[in-house]
């Protein structure tokens, strides 16, 4: 929400506004096509399942409103729609355009060096094709414009056409009847979740936040030049960047944080930080292209690899590693900081993963399915992905790869710092 109110902020400032509304998008966006004469619909185009499922459900919805749609060739990197004749007296359309684009990995899809159907499996053979045959697209000059259009009405009529499309066309409430930023308790149920005095970033949504972020990382606190060395760290702010979860939703882009990075290199130093945290975007993008490969494969129990280990789906075992109950000190204090914060670093991730699977024996997919439930950063791809990789039934060459708490816990958390950190109680209590 806090990312959703940074962008109407934005855009209100530029002379234009964010419609906010509840309900079921195919039923939102065919009133405001009705009510507005909507001649495009452009939307970023994303491999995941329930993404899909959207798409089909509003062009389905826009066929049974009586208004056709055609979506446009996915080949073009710049999509310009021809539009279509509709009706522009606010009362109808014929025609809608819709228009996927693609913005969500550092390589653009139609500038790898091979298809989809083609992608190499094993990461480190991406990794080169896409370096030595691939580029990185410059930022676009003209993203940020000072002033932008106003909307075609104002947010009480937009209300008005929402409600008076629902009510004419569903005996349910009328979806899209709220216009406005919810709040979260309207939303989940529950009010927004305390913070947690131990964690190590209080994260706030949105674009300003993030380059906030971006720059006291790296031109404030010049922690870019150190980042390989530091990144498996447990503890602090600064042990890596942090910035997945604005990449996660969108408000920083992964193109934006590598022009960042080649100017810090051009004014600061440029060295194996420098090019590890590219590395670690090109990790990012792997498996957003594998979820664009494999499809729902990346959800099923056997993976995209078509494995079967023998998991089973024990309650008790998983709510001992949920709750950090495991009697595993380094596992059980990941687990208890994902549960306050909604984070966990990197090789923390492995590790529980690990355990949870090949230690408990316990199903993947309820660990995976936890971590969407709880994670600030959690998008399917990098999730799914790694899950799957970790546990031996994705494209990790070796499958028998084991993340032993005890070696680790030694290895990365010598002083047991994090450790106590963490298995103490907010109050002080072990």
């Amino acid at each position: 929400m806090e990312t959703v109110e940074d962008l109407q902020r934005a855009l209100q400032r530029r002379g234009s506004d964010l419609i906010i509304a509840q309900g079921p998008p195919a039923q939102i966006l065919i009133a405001l096509v009705w009510r507005f004469g909507v001649d495009e619909i452009w939307y970023q185009d994303e491999a995941g399942t329930e993404e899909a499922a959207d798409v089909a459900e509003l062009t389905a919805a826009l066929a049974a409103s009586g208004a056709s749609s055609k979506l446009h060739s996915r080949s073009s990197p710049t999509p310009t729609p021809t539009p279509t004749p509709n009706s522009t007296d606010h009362g109808g359309a014929s025609s809608v355009q819709l228009c996927p684009y693609h913005g969500q990995t550092l390589y653009h899809l139609e500038d790898l060096p091979f298809t989809i159907e083609e992608m190499p499996l094993i990461y480190t053979d991406f990794r080169k094709a896409v370096e030595k045959g691939a580029f990185v697209r410059p930022l676009t000059t003209t993203a940020n414009p000072a002033q932008l259009p106003p909307l075609p009405a104002s947010a009480a009529e937009i209300r008005t056409a929402l409600q008076e499309r629902a009510a004419a066309h569903s005996a349910s409430p009328a979806p899209g009847a709220q216009v406005g930023p919810p709040t979260v308790e309207a939303l989940s149920g529950s009010p927004s979740p305390p913070t947690d005095s131990r964690a190590a970033i209080q994260f706030t949504g949105g674009e300003a936040a993030a380059w906030q972020r971006l720059n006291a990382y790296f031109w404030e606190r010049d922690q870019l030049r150190r980042y390989k060395h530091t990144r498996n760290g447990l503890l602090g702010s600064d042990y890596s960047s942090k910035f997945s979860p604005w990449l996660a939703n969108g408000s920083l882009s992964p193109r934006s944080i590598v022009a960042e990075v080649r100017r810090y290199e051009a004014e600061r130093v440029k060295n194996s930080s420098t090019y590890w945290l590219v590395f670690e975007l090109i990790w990012r993008d792997y498996f957003a292209f594998l979820l664009r490969k494999f499809g729902s494969a990346m959800f099923r129990f056997e993976g995209p690899m078509n494995r079967y280990p023998r998991w089973s789906n024990d309650w008790t075992r998983f709510a001992a590693w949920r709750e950090g109950t495991t009697g595993q000190d380094f596992i059980d204090a990941n687990m208890r900081e994902i549960a306050a914060t909604g984070y966990m670093s990197n090789r923390g991730r492995q590790n529980v993963a690990s355990f949870l699977a090949r230690d408990l024996k316990v199903n993947w997919l309820m660990g995976a399915e936890y971590f969407e439930s709880q994670l600030i950063d959690y998008d399917p791809a990098s999730n799914y992905g790694n899950w799957t990789y970790t546990v031996g039934v994705g494209t990790d060459p070796r499958q028998d790869r084991y993340f032993n708490p005890e070696v680790q816990s030694a290895k990365y958390d010598a002083d047991a710092r994090y450790r106590l950190h963490w298995l103490r109680g907010s109050n002080g209590s072990v």
